[in-house]
């Protein structure tokens, strides 16, 4: 049992940890996506 009661406080952490980033990660890079398909499609 304490394993457990280890192993998933810790295993929250890294998954909060990995959506902020992926949140961070396509709010940084979809504009710069769109902008790019913007100028391949229209220019």
């Amino acid at each position: 049992m304490p394993l457990t009661d280890l192993k998933y406080p810790y295993l929250m952490s890294t998954l909060w940890i990995k959506f902020i980033w992926s949140k961070a990660f396509i709010a940084n890079f979809c504009p710069f996506a769109l902008l790019s398909l913007f100028f391949r499609i229209f220019l």
